[in-house]
Order: C-alpha cells, then structure tokens, then sequence
C-alpha cells in the first residue's frame, strides 16, 4: 500500500490527539525533555527569526499547526490546518490574522489569492502524488512558496515510517522524510534560504 499523510484519516486523528503537546517537540519538553539533540535550540531560533525575516505579504500557511512558526509572520496571515484543536492553538496566537479548518491538498481559496504560501514540516511529510498536489495548489494561489522542513542528517533515512509516541501512551505511525538543502530545492524548483543542521528552508517565486 502506498504512504499516505494528508489523505490518510489515522495521520489525521493522530494530529488532533497531538494539538495540546505539539510545541513540545519544538520547546524540548515533555517526552523531547530526553532526547540528545545537540544545537537544537539554536537551530529553531535561527528558523524563527529567518520567518520574522520575511517580508510582509498576503500569507497563507498550509498545514499551520498550533501557529508555532504562524505567529511570526509579517502581513496579513491566514492559517490552515486540518485539526479543528491545532487551528484553535494557531487562531489565539494570531492577533492580526486567523486560523481555519481547510484541506491542504484543496486549498479553498481564489487563485492568487494571497502573495505567499508558507508550509512548516507539511511538505516533508507528503508522498509524491500528494506533493504535486500541494505544489500545483500552491502555485495556483500565490506567486511564491516558502517551505521549512527537516533537514537530513547523517545516519538518519531519508524517508520512513516513524512510530510516534503521544504522552498518554499511545503509538501511531507517520510517513516523514528527510531532505537536504539542495533535494528540497530541486523538488519545489526554488533556492535555499537555510541548509542547517536540523532544518532546510526554501523558497521559490512563480510571479
């Protein structure tokens, strides 16, 4: 059977169950507390201030989560998600936008109805017919697309199922992948804003 994420409705259900301890993986809480991940902290800094960085513009954000990276967007920013409780978390950080319910892979917008289409830790997640799906959507409704993601790193597999953990115990599997600099550019036919040690940032302009 072929890997799934955005279509998959397990994926899905795992993301809701996950909405109230999200940014523990970005904040090194909870079940992170543990982990060795040397320059962790620096590195989501520097991914933080590359997203303030960006210049103003009609945003919206696919797969926004709980607007962990969302929030330091500049203009006006619209977020999407398809949990109901991520889009809630993404909603009460945004004092100057706001975050909705939507599909990611049938972006219900207008074309060109933003500037800019941001994804945080979506892209990597997307099989190839889901990934097409995205770009072509992206592309319809923004003349540029900004992506972060996980950057690949020695003796890690570049695309996998992962067994996640919830801190209530239970297990769930996820399709990731894990990219360098210069695969994420080649993939979205864009230009590299971070190649780091933990993550990859790329944009590409169709204007």
């Amino acid at each position: 059977m072929p890997p799934a994420f955005a279509t998959d409705p397990a994926t899905a259900a795992y993301y809701e169950q996950r909405a109230g301890e999200y940014d523990e993986w970005y904040t090194g809480h909870g079940r992170f507390a543990e982990r060795d991940r040397p320059g962790w902290e620096a590195g989501v800094e520097e991914v933080i201030d590359l997203v303030r960085r960006l210049p103003p513009a009609r945003t919206l954000d696919v797969a926004c989560g709980t607007g962990f990276l969302t929030r330091h967007l500049r203009g006006s920013v619209v977020g999407i998600d398809q949990s109901a409780s991520m889009a809630g978390i993404a909603r009460s950080r945004l004092s100057d936008g706001t975050a909705l319910v939507g599909d990611g892979l049938r972006l219900a917008v207008a074309d060109r109805a933003f500037d800019r289409v941001f994804t945080g830790h979506f892209y990597g997640h997307l099989p190839p017919a889901e990934r097409t799906a995205f770009l072509s959507e992206a592309r319809r409704v923004a003349g540029e697309l900004v992506v972060v993601d996980s950057a690949r790193r020695p003796g890690v597999e570049a695309e996998q199922w992962q067994q996640r953990v919830l801190n209530d115990g239970s297990r769930h599997w996820v399709y990731k992948r894990y990219l360098s600099g210069h695969q994420l550019c080649e993939e979205i036919g864009g230009q590299a804003l971070l190649d780091g040690q933990w993550f990859v940032v790329a944009q590409v302009s169709w204007s």
